[in-house]
């Protein structure tokens, strides 16, 4: 379970690297290009311009690919907990609380489990359902006399259920739940 949480660590910091480095890199170019163009000493310089730009072109992808990494990962923060407050694994509801179509949603969260944001998780095609191993929609599986709690796991955001006092596993990421 620790690996989902690495991984979504992992791409969550790939996305700031690449944010950082296409910012750093795109002004470093933009100068270089402006002094290329503009400066009389420099002007005939083709190949600095043509260097220039395609380093400013280099940054501003780093930049989106930044964007979207950040994105995908609010996406699935969102996924999470709709799966867990609202207790449904349809696609469908999905779908509709997110306001997006039911194929984009499928699409995005096999993404989500190639990049191994949600382990032991499947797409059921024909039911229209995710399913999460380990996740039990109706029981906690805790015997009877056991003070339950509600709390949102810190990694995710997952609305997880746990003896009170007690720290667990997220069922959804496999963070530690205080």
């Amino acid at each position: 379970m620790k690996q989902s949480k690495i991984a979504l660590v992992a791409y969550t910091f790939l996305g700031s690297v690449l944010n950082f480095l296409g910012y750093f890199f795109g002004i470093i170019f933009l100068i270089i290009l402006s002094v290329v163009v503009f400066d009389k000493e420099f002007r005939g310089m083709s190949e600095g311009i043509i260097f220039s730009s395609i380093m400013v072109g280099l940054s501003i992808f780093e930049i989106i690919v930044s964007i979207n990494i950040k994105k995908r990962v609010k996406r699935f923060k969102r996924y999470i907990s709709i799966i867990s407050i609202n207790g449904t694994n349809s696609l469908r509801d999905i779908a509709n609380t997110t306001g997006k179509h039911v194929d984009y949603i499928k699409n995005d969260l096999q993404i989500m489990i190639n990049k191994k944001f949600l382990l032991n998780a499947y797409i059921d095609e024909a039911k229209g359902e995710i399913f999460i191993g380990g996740w039990k929609k109706d029981a906690f599986g805790y015997g009877e006399g056991v003070d339950l709690e509600n709390i949102f796991c810190p990694s995710c955001g997952a609305l997880t259920v746990k003896p009170v006092g007690e720290t667990v596993r997220c069922e959804f990421c496999g963070g530690a739940v205080k």
